[in-house]
């Protein structure tokens, strides 16, 4: 909760001083807490003024999407009029971004779906980089968690796979993957969903597969790495005592890899990197 009140402190605070740069916000309670941010007359002040649009409902990060932008449970939310749609899980830090290089970035790659680079905190605070690889510190299972690791040769990178993480969609390729895979959102797992959205996003929008997805290698969002205890334990007490919440998010993947067979990426690939100024 902190730190997602100081990343929107943070980002209003840059808006407010850049006429060029809007922002609204959208909080998805997934976890039944929306009663928490209301706990004091300022938390009900600070609610109001930041927080435009928000649900309470419980589910997964695009399947939430999915249900309150794409069918528009959520009232008043234009998707279309909005030039990025960032989608965040919880844990992200933004310490280290600035939503004016961050439009400018993406704008400048070209790009539909759009992933910052990625720090643990750990990577954050050291004096170098060049430490072992464990430090990322990823989620179990994440495909090849170095791949979205700031490169310290490009400005960004063309690639055929963004982290379903923290990506930035423009709302033709949110469109796309709303209408292309919604058989990729499952109930309880997303897994496998950004090993086929580039591909299936430049075959539906009609664009090259070599630029459709970036990761912008100076623009860097420090992965906090919470575990949220519902995400992870909630989920293999549901399921049966032999489950454990990789097997649920790896059947998923097997599911969205067989129905998804053209689009499918087997390993992620740097398709284009450019040069830092």
């Amino acid at each position: 909760m902190a730190l997602v009140r100081g990343n929107v402190d943070r980002l209003r605070e840059e808006v407010s001083r850049q006429s060029e740069l809007k922002m609204d916000v959208m909080l998805v309670h997934y976890d039944s807490n929306h009663s928490r941010w209301q706990e004091s007359a300022n938390d009900t002040a600070w609610y109001a003024r930041n927080v435009q649009f928000s649900a309470e409902m419980p589910g997964y990060k695009m399947k939430l999407a999915e249900l309150n932008l794409y069918r528009n449970n959520t009232e008043g939310v234009n998707v279309s009029s909005y030039e990025w749609l960032w989608f965040l899980d919880e844990d992200a830090d933004l310490s280290n971004v600035t939503l004016k290089e961050l439009v400018a970035e993406a704008r400048h790659s070209g790009s539909s779906i759009i992933g910052p680079a990625v720090l643990s905190p750990e990577v954050a605070l050291a004096e170098s980089r060049a430490n072992s690889r464990e430090e990322l510190g990823c989620q179990p299972g994440t495909p090849q968690c170095l791949f979205a690791a700031p490169n310290r040769t490009c400005r960004y990178r063309h690639t055929n796979f963004v982290e379903v993480m923290f990506p930035l969609l423009t709302p033709g390729a949110f469109w796309a993957v709303m209408e292309g895979c919604a058989d990729c959102l499952h109930e309880h797992t997303v897994w496998g969903l950004d090993k086929i959205w580039c591909s299936l996003v430049a075959r539906m929008t009609n664009r090259s597969t070599d630029r459709v997805c970036a990761i912008l290698d100076e623009v860097q969002v420090i992965h906090a790495n919470y575990k949220t205890l519902k995400k992870w334990i909630g989920l293999a007490i549901q399921a049966n005592d032999s489950t454990d919440v990789l097997s649920v998010n790896r059947v998923g993947e097997n599911q969205t890899r067989m129905q998804h067979r053209e689009d499918y990426q087997t390993a992620p690939a740097v398709l284009r990197c450019e040069a830092k100024r």
